[in-house]
């Protein structure tokens, strides 16, 4: 079956690609607004892009009535913001951060997480994340209805506990980050789940 992307409707498109680009990431942005308010959002259209300097992208649609989201207004006001990393228990608060769901006040503390400060930014980062990432805003565009981020990593925070012999985030010491599917499906990356192969052995 061959499907012309111009003959899909907004929603069909997100649901086409999502559902087939999969599993991806996750980045739970926090973010502050001017007044003090932090913000905190799930974004799944996010990937590195650079090693030196250490960037990101996320990308994320308007709202229906064409507003930008709060997390992009929040990054290009103050130009940083934190991604933090989530895992299978953290999933259902994740659910609870959509902005539908939470419209203003420090949406961090109202699903019962525990904001604490970050080093090199003024936005706080996740206690219970045991990944999280420090980043600048670096530059902003548009396609059509999204807005584009990138965003320079400053620093990476991570839990010692989850650290294999070479200081690296390791599968067997216990870490398993959450990809989204389509919808509202989601995959823990567990050891169980994911198989290992090594370019060049059969």
């Amino acid at each position: 079956m061959r499907i012309s992307a111009d003959t899909l409707t907004e929603e069909d498109a997100n649901y086409l690609l999502t559902a087939t680009i999969a599993p991806r990431p996750i980045a739970w942005i926090s973010s502050a607004s001017t007044r003090g308010e932090v913000n905190l959002a799930p974004f799944s259209a996010f990937a590195p892009i650079c090693n030196r300097p250490p960037t990101i992208v996320f990308s994320a649609g308007k709202k229906p009535n064409g507003m930008r989201k709060d997390t992009v207004l929040n990054v290009l006001s103050s130009k940083e913001f934190v991604i933090n990393f989530l895992e299978e228990p953290l999933l259902h608060k994740m659910a609870q951060t959509t902005e539908d769901l939470l419209s203003q006040g420090n949406e961090i503390r109202l699903v019962g997480l525990t904001p604490i400060q970050s080093h090199f930014v003024a936005t706080p980062r996740i206690a219970e994340c045991r990944v999280s990432m420090e980043c600048r805003l670096s530059s902003h565009f548009e396609i059509g209805t999204t807005d584009i981020v990138f965003g320079e990593v400053l620093c990476v925070w991570i839990d010692s506990d989850i650290l294999g012999s070479d200081g690296r985030p390791n599968l067997d010491k216990g870490y398993a980050p959450v990809g989204a599917l389509a919808v509202d499906y989601y995959v823990p990356c567990t050891k169980q789940a994911v198989r290992k192969v090594v370019v060049g052995k059969t």
